[in-house]
């Protein structure tokens, strides 16, 4: 095609569209503050700057004189992503839409003065503001990701022993309280075409236990995939939100709660691709290629949208452990794995005997393994009887 591409950041997540990009063709340059990223290996070019610096991108854009931008899987850069498209000209969310939706206390706000149905909420600039919530609640860092720094805390003295910690993790140095949604958790994967939701994947989200809220795993398709009663009412919302964010055409991720009486909140929205893998599962359980998708949306290719319904469950595993802990599997044990014909992949992250921290934030996952059976009971069974039996996580 001989176009280039800038997709930044260039970690886990990214190199499936890294890897796609270069086999479709493209020049690819990679773009973030991590060195040792894995995408920047195999980019043609890369840059070590900060994902936020928008100004600096901006000018590497224009010195590369590159065709197309991207930056999936990631909240943080995506401000950054919009003011380079609307500097440059190319195909980007806008400015309004990506920090509304990046920022937890934009977002809420936006939901509160838009009649969306929200949980209670608060934002806090200082520890000594006046708690207004009740307790229990869950504090977040205003502006960040992979769950970092996002705990349900039960009382004062646990909200105080945390606040130093979310605090961090938030680029506003803001943070904002939120009563809890008891629900049913689902992320929806979604394309926007014309203003209208054009088509959606909607997996069910499996969560770290209390106190934390770290995604690990999700299970596609979702129990509620044919619920038209809630699929109509996330429909409405997501359309509402994006009509008046005026973002009519690309993908979006987002993380839903329906409770009991059936009332739908959306608890994040972000139009980007998600992270997570959900890509390797979506073409897995659907056979529709986002990474492709999303490539060629960047460039300015509309393709028609071809998939096909789940013949099977399929559940993406995150591995990881809610302590420290030691990794260890036998090698010759998962190429056995491998070559089980409802396992479709399995990738570790460290190599056996490693010393792996508490899995509960994005960037602590140990693997992942993709793996599929004719119904969700038995996936639970080869979860336990194949894959927790081969990859074990043992206390020091």
């Amino acid at each position: 095609m001989n176009k280039k591409i800038l997709i930044f950041p260039a970690s886990t997540y990214q190199l499936p569209f890294i890897e796609k990009a270069i086999e479709m063709g493209l020049y690819v340059i990679t773009l973030d503050n991590v060195p040792n990223n894995p995408g920047h290996v195999i980019a043609h070019k890369s840059y070590n700057i900060s994902t936020t610096n928008d100004k600096e991108i901006i000018e590497v854009c224009k010195y590369e004189h590159v065709d197309a931008v991207l930056s999936p899987c990631s909240d943080v850069s995506l401000i950054a992503l919009s003011k380079v498209g609307e500097a440059l000209n190319l195909i980007s969310p806008n400015t309004l839409c990506t920090k509304t939706l990046t920022s937890k206390i934009n977002f809420r706000t936006f939901q509160c003065n838009q009649g969306i149905p929200h949980p209670e909420f608060q934002a806090l600039s200082s520890y000594d503001e006046g708690i207004k919530l009740s307790f229990p609640f869950i504090m977040k860092p205003d502006v960040s990701s992979g769950s970092k720094g996002v705990f349900i805390v039960e009382d004062k003295s646990e909200f105080c022993s945390r606040y130093v910690e979310t605090r961090t993790y938030s680029l506003s140095k803001k943070i904002v309280i939120e009563k809890e949604i008891h629900g049913h958790h689902l992320t929806v994967e979604g394309i926007m075409r014309n203003g209208k939701l054009h088509k959606m994947f909607v997996s069910d989200r499996i969560t770290a236990p209390n106190p934390y809220t770290a995604t690990w795993g999700h299970i596609m398709p979702s129990i509620y995939s044919n619920n038209e009663e809630i699929i109509s009412r996330i429909t409405l919302q997501i359309e509402k939100i994006f009509m008046n964010l005026n973002y009519t055409d690309g993908i979006f991720d987002s993380d839903i709660v329906f409770d009991n009486s059936g009332e739908v909140y959306i608890i994040e929205l972000t139009p980007r691709v998600g992270g997570n893998s959900l890509v390797r599962l979506i073409k897995a359980a659907y056979g529709f290629d986002i990474v492709d998708y999303a490539l060629k949306q960047a460039l300015g290719i509309n393709e028609l949208i071809k998939f096909t319904k789940p013949d099977s469950f399929f559940k993406l595993k995150l591995l990881g452990s809610m302590y420290e802990s030691v990794m260890r599997y036998e090698l010759d044990e998962i190429e056995c794995l491998k070559q089980h014909p409802d396992i479709l992949h399995i990738q570790l992250d460290y190599p056996s005997g490693s010393i792996v921290q508490p899995f509960i934030n994005g960037r602590n996952r140990a693997g992942e393994v993709l793996f599929r059976a004719s119904s969700i009971v038995e996936l639970e069974n080869m979860e336990n009887s194949l894959i927790n039996s081969v990859v074990k996580f043992q206390s020091k």
